[in-house]
């Protein structure tokens, strides 16, 4: 599925690939100025979007947690230029040594799956105050659709994905993906990083999507 945060004839575009669970909403409080923005959210189908990207000068592929999946495998089908980016995301997001541990993961979903997705939502932010200010935003999906989604993002996981992305922003109180694990994959694959102090989900500490494309830029 698709969203237009952002769509005014800018010179630069954002191709945005959201994470689990999520749309358009926790995003809305994103300023920009400088850029069109479109948002990728849904995977239950991750049939390749056909949109207009020759107009733009700049166009900045960011991937979110198990966005950053989705990205590394359609993301050269629907731009093949410009720049490719992570935030605290990989390709083996179920892994022990670079992701979420197996077990951990099973748990995860089974909890999911009897008692909601608030326990999840919780643990993606860095303290209480930001997981009361994203209950004003909480996304409008409904729980069986996200069920189906982590599932088949599963499945996704199981291939041999290679990264596109060449700079990551990593969360040092990351509580989903452990920061480690994410230093652990980018060594590997010698990817540049740089550390921000946030929870697994770190956009309410920008005002801006400029912000996030400058600290990209800084690395």
């Amino acid at each position: 599925m698709e969203y237009w945060i952002n769509s005014s004839n800018k010179d630069n575009l954002i191709i945005f690939y959201n994470g689990w669970g999520l749309d358009e909403k926790p995003f809305l409080g994103l300023t920009c100025s400088d850029y069109d923005v479109i948002m990728f959210y849904d995977y239950n189908s991750i049939d390749t979007p056909k949109i207009d990207v020759k107009k733009y000068k700049k166009i900045y592929n960011i991937g979110y947690s198990f966005g950053v999946l989705v990205m590394s495998i359609i993301g050269k089908k629907v731009c093949d230029r410009e720049y490719f980016w992570a935030i605290n995301g990989n390709t083996k997001m179920i892994s022990k040594e670079f992701g979420i541990r197996k077990e951990i993961f099973d748990a995860t979903l089974k909890t999911i799956e009897n008692d909601g997705v608030n326990k999840f939502y919780e643990n993606i932010f860095k303290d209480q105050d930001e997981f009361k200010a994203f209950l004003n935003k909480k996304p409008e999906r409904s729980l069986e659709n996200q069920v189906l989604e982590l599932k088949k993002l599963e499945e996704l996981t199981k291939n041999n994905v290679i990264p596109v992305f060449d700079k990551a922003l990593i969360s040092k109180k990351d509580k989903i993906v452990f920061s480690l694990s994410q230093k652990r994959f980018c060594n590997h694959y010698n990817i540049k990083y740089k550390e921000i102090d946030s929870g697994h989900f770190p956009f309410f500490i920008y005002n801006s999507w400029d912000e996030i494309i400058e600290e990209f830029l800084n690395i």
